[in-house]
């Protein structure tokens, strides 16, 4: 399964293949790329007379098939940090934060504070994430969009 920021759910989702019939290949083509952002290449067999159209095809609907059954986005139409942010525990610290950038910044800004670290000193990735998981940690797991998360997983794991 593959969780995709919520921000890039797509206004039109996946369609099912199968209502696609073989005339409309170019329409199930034009699909994927609508909700991908660009086209997809499939490593299909090729030669002098060119690239294997009905392999190719064989592949994107089989792609679009896993893709319906595996890819999900996180609950909201948010990145992770703007997600957490929202919904964390705020303290002195995370209130001081300005709102006037970026949520990915704001958790930049609140590790350097956490740390005890002037803003001229640097704090790795890694110090950033802790400060992500420390403040997840913290939200109700019972809030809506945890629930839909977890209900998402455990279908999942389910079949």
């Amino acid at each position: 399964m593959v969780f995709l920021d919520g921000d890039e759910r797509p206004a039109t989702p996946l369609p099912d293949p199968d209502t696609f019939g073989p005339s409309q290949e170019d329409q199930l083509a034009d699909a994927l790329k609508s909700v991908a952002g660009a086209d997809i290449n499939f490593n299909v067999d090729g030669g002098i007379g060119g690239r294997n159209v009905a392999q190719e095809n064989a592949a994107r609907r089989a792609f679009i098939k896993w893709a319906r059954n595996n890819v999900r986005y996180l609950p909201a139409n948010e990145i992770p940090e703007e997600f957490v942010w929202k919904r964390m525990v705020a303290d002195a610290k995370s209130s001081s934060i300005s709102t006037n950038v970026d949520y990915k910044k704001r958790f930049d800004l609140l590790a350097h504070a956490e740390l005890g670290r002037n803003p001229s000193e640097v704090v790795s990735s890694a110090e950033i994430l802790q400060t992500q998981q420390r403040r997840l940690a913290d939200i109700d797991v019972t809030i809506p969009e945890l629930l839909e998360l977890s209900a998402a997983i455990e279908g999942f794991a389910a079949r």
